[in-house]
């Protein structure tokens, strides 16, 4: 059995990391309460009650949030301190070729003298900070 901290995790427990695993795992983190009391409790043999019962724990737990967006309500994983659709970056690092030009690349790009294709923008005249 698995543990969650020192204490052996439960079977409810489990439900709630599948729920957060199966949110987490959707486009946009997010879906609809309704879909996902139908998937798991068809998946768990559950009652739908019980996994919408665990949904409300995840959200009173800050886990998870409800959110509408027009038509229709989701549970989604909360953006702590993100703006509207803003998401985090992937790692970047900031590069300077041979003839001085500054460029924006992916962390494990491992850019030669001409960056440009090998996961890295040219910056221009734009001032970046690490």
């Amino acid at each position: 059995m698995r543990t969650k901290g020192r204490h052996p995790m439960t079977e409810y427990d489990a439900m709630k990391e599948r729920i957060m695993d199966l949110v987490a795992t959707s486009k946009g983190q997010r879906l609809r309460p309704v879909h996902v009391a139908q998937t798991l409790s068809r998946e768990l043999d559950l009652s739908p009650f019980t996994v919408n019962a665990a949904v409300r724990d995840l959200v009173d737990d800050g886990e998870l949030v409800y959110a509408y967006r027009d038509p229709t309500s989701y549970v989604e994983i909360p953006c702590n301190g993100c703006d509207g659709e803003h998401r985090a970056a992937r790692p970047m690092q900031i590069v300077t070729d041979g003839s001085g030009n500054t460029w924006i690349c992916d962390v494990d790009a491992e850019p030669d003298d001409s960056a440009a294709g090998h996961g890295c923008w040219q910056c221009g005249s734009l001032t970046f900070t690490r």
